[in-house]
C-alpha cells in the first residue's frame, strides 16, 4: 500500500523540476542565504544548536513559483536564472520539532547578480496560562508570588503580585521549567513547585488551586479558571473570554452535569468563572461555572429605533460617545486585554473606520490602527459614571460598554449593566409612571424574571456577545427617561423572581386585553401550564359564551362600557379594549389578487334548491335578524370555568333555532389546486367576493385561517396571508373611546372577528373587523393589573398570582 504514495511523490517532484527548471537551473544569478539564530538560546540537550539542526528553505520566484531546499548549514547558496524579487522562507527543525521560523526577500538583477540575504529566525514560543481558584474569599495569597525557573539557564524570576481574578499569560521559549508558588519576603522562599516541559508552539494551562480549609495548594495541569464569557460561536466551536481571548473547542465538548445538552445551550455571554479542561490548546471539557442567577445583563444597543420601540438597525456606522465620570479604555489585541488610557470627567471619544482599519479619536490624540474584529472595552470605575450616545438620545447609560468593530462594517455596541440598573429604565419605558405603585412593583418582578430567563435561554446574539437588545423584541430599554416611582418599584422588589420548577418563569406581558387572556402556544409555540386561556376580569359570576364565531362577534361588538364594567371587565375604560376597522369588498379583492394564494373550485356550490340548503350569507342574515329580535344586550352567559364550556348546559341563539353556523361556513367540496392566474380570469368573468369568515381558530381563540368565498371558487388564507390582506397602514382604526388611529400597520391584537355588512340584495357592502386589546394577549395585562391595584387594592403579589398562577415569588439575590 505504500508504493502508490511513493509513486505520486516521484511524479510530483518530476513535475516541480520541469516547472522550476528555467527559473532555478541556470547559473546566471546567485542567492546567498545566511540563517541567523537569536542570541542566548538554551536547549537542554543541545548546547551546540548551530551544529544540530535541519532547515527547510523555500524560495519563491518572481512568477510565484516555489521550490523547497533542505539544508543543515547556516550559509546556503542557490543559482537562479531570472532577475526579480525573490522571497525567502525558513523553518528550522530540532529533533523533528519546528523551533524557529523567519523570512526575508532579495532583489536580483543584471547589476546585482549575486547577493547575501540574512534571515533572522525567531523562536516559536510556547504559551503558559496560569489561573487561580480559591474556595472562598481570603487573603491567603497575599504576600505570595508565582515564580518561574528555566532549568537549563537557571534563570529565576518572580511574576507580579498575585491577583486571583486576573490570569497570568506568558510566551516562553521551548524547554524545561519549574513553576511554583513562593513567599515574597525579600528572598523568595519556595512553597510549592511543579516541573513542566514546553514544546514549540505548545499551549499549557496550569491552575493554582487553594483550599483554605485544608491550608493546601495544588497545581492542576491542563485546567484553567477562565474569566467572563464575552461571546461564542457554536458553529465554529469558539469561545471568546474577556481576559484570555479566543479558544477553540474540541469536537463534542460536554459540560459536567449537563451532558445531554449542547454546551452552547448551557453557557451564555456574561457567564463568569468557567473552569475548563484542555487538550492541547483546545477546551475539551467544561468542569463547572458560576451557576447563580445572573446579576448583570448584556444589552445590544440599537443604532436606530422606530416610534413604537422597534429596532431598525443594530449597527452604528461610527460612534460618538460622551463619557461622564471615570472610565478605562481597553482593546483586545492578540488575545490579550491592553489598557489604552483612562478618561476622567466629561470627555468624548469617536470610533470610526478608514481603509478597513479602526481608529479611536480622543482629546489627547488618535489611537490605532486596529484590525476589524477588535473588541474595545469602556470600564467604569464607579457607579455614578454614565455614557451619553450622541446618535441615539440624551438618556444616560450606566455600567460598562463593549464596542465590536465588525468585519461587515460599522460597530456593535453592548451595554454590560447591572440588572437592577437596567430595570430602572425598563420599568420606566414599559409602563407609565402614573400607574399604581403595586402594579409598578409587579412590572419590576415580571421584567426582572423575563430578562434573566432570556439571559439563560436565548442565544440569538451569542456571536455578537449580547443577551438581549433594547427594543420591543425583548423589553424597551432607555426609550424614556427614568422615573423615580419606577426606581422605587425596582428597589422594593430587588432580586425577586417568579420561578416555576426552580427556573425563571416565562413572564410575557402586554398592554391591554379585549377581555380574554390567551394561550402561550398560540403565539410563542410553547406550552406553559400557567399561561392558559381565561377570561380577564374580577368577581365575574358569568362569562360570555365564546365557543362559536357568532358568539365571539357578539362579544366584540358590545361597546357598552358601563355594562362591560358591571360584568367585571376591568379594562373597559381603556380605548383599546374595543376597536374596529372597515374594508370595502373591492379593496379586499384587489389585495387578494396580489397574494400568491391558490383557490379550490366551488364544484358543489350550494343553491336554494339543493337539499333545501341555503347560502352562508343567508344564514348570517338570519343570525343578524335573531340578534335584532332578542337584543344585543341579551348575551348568553355561563359559569366562569374558562373558555372550554362544552359541558355547560346552555343554548345559544343558533342552537335554539336549530341553525349551526359552522355547518354552513365551510364548503365540503374536494380540494383541487388551480393556477395562480385564476385571479385574472376571475376579473374577466365578473368573479366577486360572496362571503368572508374565520374558518379556524386555535384553542386560545387566535385566528389561524380565513376563508374567502368567491362566485365560483374558495380561498383559504393562512395566518401570514391574513396579515397581508388586513394590513391597516394608513387606515383609520376606531377605538372604544371614539379616538381614531391611523399610525398602525397591523391589527392592535389578534383577537378579532368579522362582520359582513350586506345590502338588500345580499351583496357585500363592507367588511368590518371588530377586535379587542393591544398586544399579544399572553401573561400580564398592564391595564388590567393597574385596575386591580387602583380599584380593588390588590398587592403586587396578588397581581402576579392572578396572571401567573402556579409560579412562586422568590428572592434569589
Amino acid at each position: 500500500m505504500k508504493a502508490f504514495p511513493d509513486l505520486l511523490t516521484v511524479l510530483f517532484l518530476t513535475f516541480l523540476v520541469s516547472v522550476f527548471g528555467q527559473t532555478f537551473a541556470s547559473n546566471n544569478f546567485t542567492i546567498n542565504i545566511e540563517i541567523r539564530f537569536p542570541d542566548n538560546i538554551f536547549f537542554d540537550s543541545s548546547p551546540d544548536l548551530e551544529n544540530d539542526f535541519t532547515a527547510e528553505i523555500v524560495i519563491e520566484a518572481p512568477n510565484g513559483m516555489k521550490m523547497l531546499f533542505p539544508s543543515h548549514s547556516l550559509i546556503n547558496s542557490f543559482s537562479v536564472s531570472n532577475p526579480g524579487k525573490y522571497k525567502i522562507f525558513v523553518d528550522v527543525f530540532y529533533k523533528g520539532e519546528r523551533y524557529f521560523t523567519g523570512n526575508g526577500e532579495i532583489y536580483i538583477g543584471w547589476d546585482n547578480t549575486g547577493s547575501l540575504v540574512v534571515v533572522n529566525v525567531k523562536p516559536i514560543t510556547s504559551t503558559l496560562l496560569i489561573t487561580f481558584k480559591i474556595d472562598q474569599k481570603s487573603d491567603y495569597l497575599n504576600g505570595k508570588v508565582i515564580y518561574l525557573e528555566n532549568r537549563t539557564s537557571r534563570e529565576f524570576k518572580t511574576l507580579d503580585q498575585i491577583n486571583e481574578e486576573e490570569p497570568i499569560k506568558l510566551e516562553l521559549l521551548p524547554g524545561n521549567y519549574e513553576i511554583g508558588l513562593a513567599k515574597n519576603d525579600g528572598t523568595p522562599t519556595k512553597l510549592i513547585s511543579y516541573p513542566i516541559a514546553l514544546n514549540p508552539g505548545e499551549f499549557l494551562a496550569i491552575m493554582t488551586k487553594v483550599d483554605t480549609k485544608k491550608n493546601s495548594i495544588t497545581l492542576e495541569r491542563n485546567v484553567a479558571r477562565l474569566s467572563k464569557v464575552i461571546s461564542f460561536d457554536s458553529e465554529a466551536n469558539r469561545i471568546c473570554f474577556e481576559l484570555e481571548g479566543d479558544f477553540k473547542l474540541s469536537k463534542d465538548v460536554k459540560v459536567v452535569g449537563y451532558e445531554r445538552s449542547n454546551w452552547a445551550n448551557v453557557l451564555y455571554p456574561g457567564m463568569k468563572n468557567l473552569i475548563a479542561e484542555f487538550s492541547g490548546d483546545r477546551i475539551s471539557r467544561i468542569l463547572s461555572f458560576e451557576n447563580a442567577f445572573p446579576k448583570k445583563v448584556r444589552v445590544l444597543v440599537s443604532a436606530r429605533i422606530n416610534s413604537v420601540g422597534g429596532m431598525v438597525s443594530n449597527r452604528f456606522n461610527d460612534l460618538l460617545i460622551e463619557l461622564n465620570g471615570i472610565y478605562d479604555l481597553y482593546a483586545g489585541v492578540d488575545n490579550n486585554l491592553v489598557r489604552l488610557l483612562s478618561l476622567v470627567g466629561n470627555r468624548k471619544i469617536m470610533l470610526y473606520k478608514n481603509n478597513n482599519f479602526v481608529y479611536i479619536e480622543t482629546e489627547s490624540g488618535i489611537y490605532g490602527p486596529f484590525m476589524d474584529g477588535t473588541r474595545f472595552y469602556l470600564k467604569s470605575r464607579n457607579s455614578d459614571s454614565y455614557v451619553l450616545l450622541v446618535q441615539r438620545s440624551r438618556n444616560k447609560y450606566y455600567g460598562d460598554f463593549e464596542i465590536l468593530a465588525t468585519t461587515q462594517g460599522g460597530f456593535y455596541l453592548i451595554n454590560d449593566v447591572e440588572i437592577e440598573q437596567y430595570l430602572y429604565s425598563v420599568v420606566s419605558s414599559e409602563m407609565p409612571s402614573t400607574y399604581h405603585l403595586e402594579v409598578l412593583k409587579a412590572q419590576a418582578v415580571v421584567a426582572r424574571t423575563y430578562a434573566i430567563d432570556k439571559i439563560l435561554s436565548d442565544r440569538r446574539y451569542a456571536k455578537i456577545g449580547a443577551n438581549i437588545d433594547d427594543s420591543i423584541n425583548f423589553q424597551a430599554y432607555n426609550t424614556q427617561k427614568t422615573s423615580e416611582r419606577a426606581v422605587s418599584a425596582v428597589k422594593l422588589t430587588s432580586g425577586e423572581l417568579l420561578l416555576y420548577n426552580s427556573k425563571p418563569a416565562s413572564t410575557f406581558y402586554y398592554a391591554v386585553s379585549g377581555g380574554v387572556n390567551f394561550d402561550a402556544k398560540d403565539v410563542f409555540k410553547m406550552t406553559v401550564p400557567y399561561l392558559r386561556p381565561k377570561i380577564n376580569g374580577i368577581n365575574m359570576a358569568s362569562i360570555y359564551f365564546l365557543e362559536d364565531e357568532q358568539s365571539i362577534l357578539n362579544f366584540l361588538k358590545n361597546w357598552d362600557r358601563q355594562s362591560l364594567s358591571e360584568i367585571g371587565f376591568v379594562e373597559a375604560e381603556n380605548g383599546f379594549f374595543r376597536w374596529k376597522v372597515e374594508f370595502s369588498p373591492q379593496e379586499l379583492y384587489e389585495r387578494l389578487s396580489n397574494l400568491k394564494v391558490k383557490s379550490t373550485p366551488k364544484e358543489n356550490s350550494w343553491s336554494v334548491e339543493d337539499n333545501n340548503q341555503v347560502p352562508i350569507y343567508r344564514v348570517l342574515n338570519l343570525a343578524k335578524a335573531l340578534d335584532e329580535k332578542f337584543g344585543s344586550s341579551n348575551h348568553v352567559i355561563v359559569e366562569n370555568i374558562g373558555l372550554k364550556t362544552e359541558q355547560a348546559e346552555i343554548l345559544s341563539l343558533q342552537e335554539e333555532q336549530e341553525i349551526n353556523c359552522s355547518q354552513y361556513s365551510k364548503n365540503n367540496a374536494p380540494v383541487q389546486a388551480t393556477d395562480e392566474g385564476i385571479i385574472e380570469e376571475n376579473k374577466k368573468s365578473g368573479e366577486k367576493i360572496t362571503d368572508i369568515y374565520i374558518s379556524k381558530r386555535t384553542d386560545g381563540r387566535y385566528v389561524e385561517e380565513l376563508t374567502i368565498e368567491m362566485t365560483n371558487s374558495i380561498y383559504k388564507l393562512s395566518e401570514a396571508d391574513v396579515r397581508k390582506l388586513f394590513n391597516v397602514s394608513g387606515k383609520k382604526i376606531t377605538l372604544l373611546n371614539g379616538i381614531q388611529r391611523d399610525d398602525l400597520s397591523s391589527f392592535p391584537s389578534k383577537f378579532y372577528s368579522i362582520d359582513v355588512i350586506r345590502d338588500s340584495e345580499l351583496n357585500i357592502n363592507s367588511v368590518v373587523i371588530y377586535g379587542g386589546g393591544f398586544g399579544h394577549g399572553i401573561g400580564l395585562s398592564q391595564v388590567a393589573a393597574n385596575a386591580f391595584a387602583k380599584k380593588y387594592g390588590w398587592t403586587y403579589q396578588q397581581i402576579l398570582e392572578y396572571f401567573y398562577g402556579g409560579t412562586k415569588l422568590t428572592k434569589v439575590y
